[in-house]
């Protein structure tokens, strides 16, 4: 399933949820609780963790890269392996960061990847609720909406 339309069809399927996210681990409160996640389980459709290893990090990056992007596993390799960090960094990287991993082309890997990041960094495990990213966007009104 694209990645496009994965995210659709929770974007419609949560808008009939009435109810508060999970709350995150109690012994911590600064860190999200974690979704397990196995070696080599990793797929496109996961929500990167905060807490992710670098390894896990780039496994989800290679996923992307091959099931959503639709890239060859040699291109995916290779791009997964110019992240740099850990889990708080996947989502703390701006777009022009994400330029210089991906590559600027006219389908728009760096757009579609950061895009993505954006827009599952509220969901479970993802950035913690003491964390504001600022990515130039959350203090403007949204994009596309008015004139």
């Amino acid at each position: 399933m694209p990645l496009f339309s994965y995210f659709q069809k929770r974007k419609r399927s949560s808008t009939k949820c009435t109810s508060p996210p999970p709350p995150y681990a109690e012994c911590d409160p600064a860190l999200p609780e974690q979704v397990p996640v196995t070696e080599n389980s990793i797929k496109a459709t996961d929500i990167p963790q905060w807490i992710w290893t670098n390894a896990q990090c780039r496994e989800w990056l290679f996923a992307v890269c091959s099931e959503s992007l639709g890239l060859g596993v040699e291109e995916s390799k290779a791009i997964s392996e110019k992240f740099e960090g850990y889990g708080p960094n996947i989502y703390c990287l701006k777009f022009e960061d994400w330029l210089n991993i991906l590559g600027s082309n006219p389908m728009g890997r760096a757009y579609s990847v950061y895009s993505t990041l954006l827009s599952i960094r509220h969901e479970k495990g993802a950035v913690p609720k003491n964390v504001v990213l600022n990515h130039g966007y959350e203090n403007k009104d949204k994009i596309g909406a008015g004139s």
